[in-house]
């Protein structure tokens, strides 16, 4: 599958160079009148100056589009292997830290003690100190299926990803992938873990997949 799409982009790279080349060949000749068979020498000759010109352009665009194509191809395959060599390992079990007492209407108005309280969570937990988050999912849940509380709830939840995304909070999650998760009543979390949602969004919870620390 790699092969194939390396070629395709080989193809359009060289088809898009080609055609570049024929549309400016096309431009200057236009340039120039035809000439007659009466024509002399001397009118003969800007017209085969620019041919002679054109062919060379063209013959250079065609050599600078097929070395764009093979560095593009280098590039792929040490991508390729490094990835190969390298893979991407996580933790056998993700973090689960529930964030209690909450303050959903200061975390919505950006209040600094809200998410200073979430921040402290976060920095006092063992099993997050020196590691870094792969994936983070976030929990927000409401009691009822009521429009407003449910709408409060993403707005917790997009707060709550903002204050991890901050560098100041803790390096390990900036360069996570999130994902909120907003329920209604009880959900079954990732991990198989059973949340109840609150009547006034006092609780969140996190589950957060670290890299492996390797061997």
């Amino acid at each position: 599958m790699s092969n194939n799409f390396l070629s395709s982009n080989f193809l359009r790279w060289l088809t898009l160079y080609l055609l570049l080349a024929l549309a400016i060949l096309l431009f200057i000749v236009n340039l120039f009148p035809q000439n007659s068979q009466g024509a002399t020498s001397k009118t003969a000759t800007p017209t085969v100056l620019a041919i002679k010109y054109i062919h060379q352009t063209a013959t250079a665009m065609a050599k600078s589009a097929t070395q764009v194509a093979a560095q593009a191809t280098a590039n792929a395959n040490a991508t390729a292997t490094a990835i190969a060599k390298n893979p991407i390992m996580l933790a056998n079990a993700p973090v689960e830290l529930p964030l209690t007492k909450l303050d959903a209407q200061g975390l919505m108005n950006d209040n600094a003690n809200a998410k200073k309280a979430i921040i402290n969570l976060i920095q006092k937990d063992p099993d997050l100190q020196g590691r870094l988050a792969a994936l983070v999912m976030v929990y927000v849940g409401v009691d009822t299926n009521d429009p407003t509380k449910i709408a409060n709830a993403q707005a917790v939840a997009s707060k709550i990803e903002g204050i991890l995304q901050n560098p100041s909070t803790d390096p390990a999650f900036v360069k996570s992938v999130y994902r909120s998760v907003v329920y209604v009543g009880t959900v079954t979390t990732v991990d198989n873990k059973m949340l109840t949602g609150t009547k006034d969004l006092s609780e969140a919870d996190l589950e957060i997949y670290l890299y492996s620390p390797g061997p």
